[in-house]
């Protein structure tokens, strides 16, 4: 193979061709799991709703509690230096939330079992 043969331009070409189609694939596989996550979500719902609904039981209450999902819900809003919390209260607030993530975590754990 002669050096001068070699057409710089292909290459390129080549290489960009396979950079694309990795990052269509890519994307492509990300939003293919997301989809089956949003159905799969669906299914449980509605799962839980038909025996909820079956056993006369009231539906399953929300992950986060009600305060906190209408948190969320909320635009955030930008923190100045004056709304600066106490070092006290932050840890408070990072112990209840290390304990409600500790209790979504074991909620999911159940719920796992159970299947």
């Amino acid at each position: 193979m002669d050096i001068s043969n070699i057409d710089v331009q292909r290459i390129l070409k080549w290489v960009l061709i396979v950079l694309i189609t990795g990052f269509i694939a890519q994307f492509g596989k990300s939003f293919a799991k997301y989809l089956l996550e949003k159905i799969r979500a669906r299914k449980a719902l509605e799962a839980e709703k038909l025996t909820s609904a079956a056993s006369g039981q009231e539906p399953p209450k929300p992950a986060l509690p009600p305060e906190r999902v209408s948190m969320a819900q909320k635009e955030p809003e930008v923190a100045t230096f004056a709304d600066a919390v106490p070092p006290s209260e932050t840890d408070e607030a990072k112990l209840r939330k290390k304990a409600l993530k500790a209790q979504v975590k074991e909620q999911k754990k159940k719920k796992k079992e159970d299947v």
